[in-house]
């Protein structure tokens, strides 16, 4: 290995949590040896996941040892600090049916994995738990062109999927009660140009089919008398602005 790459303050840089545990760390104890022994790409790699804000972490040699920074051992709970310098599926035994052919495909040379969104029940406080992750395992080479190990890119998902879900149940609840309803229920886009939801009722109320007004908000204009046409409209604003308004 190259002697710029040498001591452990380049081989760790920063000042990190990980950077200070990775300087600190018996990696002779480990199936990576001495870190002084590194293949230069796997100490670049880790150079560079110990200087971003993204969570990474390299995956390296047929064990696939985990070496990673701060952002990556939180988004791991309880999995750290225990999980540095270990192999992967000794870290992660209960998803590695889904992860480990994954991991098994890079190392074979097929080439980069993207995944989005994935859902994986995970035990990161001392109970199964469901999240959802998006990121990518990217092949690193040696020298001699043959994938050594994985880099990856991860961040967590769990938040915003369950807020998609929640909005989405929401919004099925609402079509389910308007295609019930006596009352015409709609719903706008926010620009107030279309409708995205429009009940049953209105065809009762308004004489009028509904896939015609769906897309023309002009033509239920034109059905409401013209004394009241003005007062109806100016309220739409007001309506997009998430004010509650009521029109006579």
């Amino acid at each position: 290995m190259d002697g710029a790459l040498a001591t452990p303050l380049n081989l760790f840089p920063g000042t990190g949590e990980m950077a200070v545990r990775m300087r600190a760390h018996d990696w002779s104890a480990t199936v990576l040896g001495p870190a002084e022994t590194w293949p230069t790409a796997l100490a670049v790699m880790v150079g560079v996941a110990l200087q971003a804000a993204t969570p990474m972490a390299v995956y390296w040699g047929p064990d696939l040892a985990i070496l990673y920074n701060d952002a990556w051992g939180a988004l791991v709970g309880g999995k750290h600090p225990s999980a540095l310098g270990r192999p992967a599926r000794e870290v992660f035994p209960e998803v590695w049916p889904e992860l480990g052919p994954m991991f098994a495909q890079m190392l074979s040379g097929d080439g980069a994995v993207e995944v989005q969104d994935q859902r994986l029940v995970l035990d990161r406080n001392g109970a199964p738990e469901e999240v959802f992750f998006t990121y990518s395992l990217n092949p690193v080479l040696e020298a001699d062109g043959q994938v050594a190990g994985v880099f990856n890119v991860a961040q967590e998902r769990t938040g915003r999927v369950r807020a998609a879900a929640s909005l989405t149940e929401s919004e099925e609840r609402f079509r389910s009660f308007a295609e019930n309803s006596a009352n015409v229920l709609w719903i706008a886009d926010p620009g107030g140009n279309r409708l995205e939801c429009l009940s049953p009722a209105y065809e009762r109320v308004w004489g009028d089919r509904r896939e015609l007004v769906m897309g023309d908000l002009g033509r239920w204009a034109a059905l409401v008398h013209p004394d009241d046409r003005g007062r109806a409209f100016a309220a739409m604003p007001r309506l997009l602005a998430g004010e509650t308004h009521t029109v006579e």
